[in-house]
């Protein structure tokens, strides 16, 4: 006996209700922007006679659309008009009905229009370098204006986001961390300064509108922290950790600790060499001395608008302690032994950072000099690497030393392995307090336990 299996009406309407379901989810999700927070511009050519399909292609290859298949399926069922050729600026914040506008339109690009483009992550004596080398007006001038207290006055009149923060003393230049890097366009080189100052503020107000209640007050504060993680981490997962330990330091009376800072305090390029001394300099910008606790007076670099989410919004963590591999890798860490720990993993891996090596050296020889000016007594070469090499060979983990001297000595002691401690004495009080700032300067206070006194008493 045959059984036969007619279709139910209502289960085909359900099913075809389903697919429309999905259909029309699909159709949305692939007809939006790609990244509605990227709105810098990309420049697309169409030439005369390309097809559709190589329109598509070109806007695909820019990752300004998210389906070659739905552009095309699109042209054929809304457009009534060509697509023009032209040279046009597009932005990942549009969706595919909006890109297909303004190529319908035609491209109102003119080829003698000025482009400039500042990068995140520069300074403003970049983006004068910028603004002096494509425009009529010379790099002095672009930084006079940049510091012309007066103009800065009628900026915090007309924007919402400054305030008189950005007026302190000590402040380098009042703007920098305030303007939005993007790619701009001007009509031509003859471009006033002004002008192009307020059309980069202008794109940071439609930014930071957004978070406008978030920000408060303190939007000095999220800014100069925005820019501190803009240059520390490259993700913007990393940047809201890296903004965790920042608060966590903070809450716990820490220096934030942060290279960057210092060679903006110096206003020195990231591939300058600094100093100890450098680093240890008192400055209302550098955070590396332990005795400046909190961020700096002011921003350090015009961060992006991932930096300035991630100031505003960090990841809520308990380290205190990060550093980068040589990759850019972040690792974090709870204590000052888990940090050391990392370090010596990523010194044995061949991973650790060359420039903090670098810096690490220069510290050293410091001490050294320092001890070879002021007659003091230190370990020579040879003695350390007999020492440090007994310590490794016996597994030593506590060691007692009469006369540290100015710690040169325990700090090289503790340098071998992050579990090593140190108890040394000190009679001579400047030996002692210089001991103190050298302890400090390689973060070894939890492991290196200074006494001033006589060991003979």
């Amino acid at each position: 006996m045959t059984i036969k299996f007619k279709p139910r009406p209502l289960l085909l309407v359900v099913l075809l209700a389903v697919i429309l379901l999905i259909l029309g989810i699909s159709w949305v999700y692939l007809a939006s922007p790609v990244d509605k927070n990227d709105k810098k511009d990309i420049e697309v050519e169409i030439t005369k006679g390309i097809s559709v399909v190589k329109i598509s292609n070109i806007l695909k290859e820019e990752k300004l659309i998210r389906s070659k298949t739905l552009f095309k399926v699109y042209i054929k069922l809304y457009s009534n008009k060509t697509l023009k050729a032209g040279n046009y600026m597009l932005n990942r914040s549009m969706s595919l009905s909006e890109i297909v506008e303004v190529l319908e339109e035609g491209s109102k690009f003119d080829s003698n229009t000025l482009k400039l483009t500042f990068k995140e992550g520069q300074r403003i004596t970049d983006y004068a370098k910028v603004v002096a080398d494509s425009t009529n007006n010379n790099y002095e001038d672009v930084i006079a204006i940049f510091k012309d207290k007066n103009y800065m006055s009628e900026l915090i009149n007309k924007y919402w986001f400054l305030t008189n923060n950005i007026l302190q003393d000590g402040i380098y230049y009042p703007l920098e961390g305030y303007l939005a890097p993007d790619t701009y366009y001007f009509k031509d080189s003859d471009v006033d300064t002004k002008e192009i100052i307020e059309r980069m503020l202008d794109e940071m107000n439609k930014e930071l509108t957004e978070y406008r209640v978030s920000l408060g007050n303190n939007v000095h504060y999220y800014l100069t922290m925005a820019s501190i993680v803009e240059l520390e981490g490259k993700t913007l997962e990393d940047r809201q950790n890296i903004m965790g330990v920042f608060n966590n330091r903070i809450s716990a009376g820490m220096h934030l600790g942060s290279d960057v800072t210092t060679y903006y305090a110096f206003q020195a390029s990231m591939s300058t060499k600094l100093t100890s001394e450098q680093y240890n300099t008192t400055n209302p910008y550098n955070t590396r001395p332990t005795s400046k606790v909190g961020p700096p007076i002011g921003p350090i670099c015009n961060p992006d608008l991932t930096s300035i989410q991630a100031s505003i919004n960090p990841i809520n963590n308990n380290y205190l302690y990060f550093v980068a591999d040589s990759n850019g890798k972040v690792y974090y860490s709870r204590t000052i032994d888990e940090q050391n720990k990392v370090i010596q993993d990523l010194i044995s891996s061949g991973k650790w950072n060359g420039e903090e090596m670098v810096k690490m050296k220069e510290e050293i020889e410091s001490i050294k000099k320092y001890a070879t000016i002021n007659n003091v007594p230190i370990m020579q070469d040879s003695g350390i690497n007999y020492l440090t090499n007994y310590i490794k060979k016996h597994n030593i983990k506590h060691i007692l030393e009469i006369g540290t001297a100015i710690g040169y000595s325990a700090i090289m002691m503790c340098l071998v392995n992050d579990d090593i401690v140190v108890t040394t004495i000190e009679r001579d009080e400047k030996r002692y307090l210089e001991a103190i700032k050298n302890v400090k300067k390689f973060k070894l206070e939890d492991r290196i336990n200074l006494i001033y006194k006589d060991a003979l008493e």
